[in-house]
């Protein structure tokens, strides 16, 4: 399946509204702060991707396409370190939306770079549920 960039762009910013609405619901008071505090960051930088990506230019792909590549590689690492500070079932669900961002930048950056080559989506297709997944780590429960 072919996805434009456009709508790789709408999937990784649904999946963090997603995860922005719903990941720091109420935390079990065990987590003594670390926990809320790396699940507020992790929100933070979910929903900072929509403010800071470069929209699709059709007159230079590329260049749109390596600049988001780079915004996620920078997020999926902020994400993982937040979440190592968290530990538990937050670090691993942090790690998996790190990992599917991560892939998603391989793809843009692969369109930045001017590949032909039919783009592996997966990433996209786990984005969502691994942030959900990630939102329930964090306390949600709704």
């Amino acid at each position: 399946m072919r996805m434009t960039a456009t709508r790789l762009i709408g999937t990784v910013a649904l999946g963090g509204a997603l995860l922005a609405s719903a990941a720091c619901g109420p935390l079990d008071s065990v987590a003594g702060g670390k926990k809320k505090t790396a699940c507020n960051n992790i929100q933070s930088e979910l929903s900072s991707i929509k403010s800071k990506i470069s929209q699709p230019d059709t007159t230079n792909l590329r260049s749109s396409s390596a600049a988001n590549a780079r915004l996620y590689r920078s997020t999926a690492s902020k994400i993982r370190s937040e979440g190592a500070k968290a530990g538990g079932d937050v670090e691993s669900s942090s790690d998996k939306v790190a990992s599917d961002l991560e892939s998603l930048a391989t793809v843009l950056g692969n369109i930045g770079s001017g590949s032909t080559r039919t783009p592996d989506m997966s990433g996209s297709r786990n984005f969502i549920q691994d942030a959900a997944d990630l939102g329930r780590a964090c306390g949600y429960t709704g």
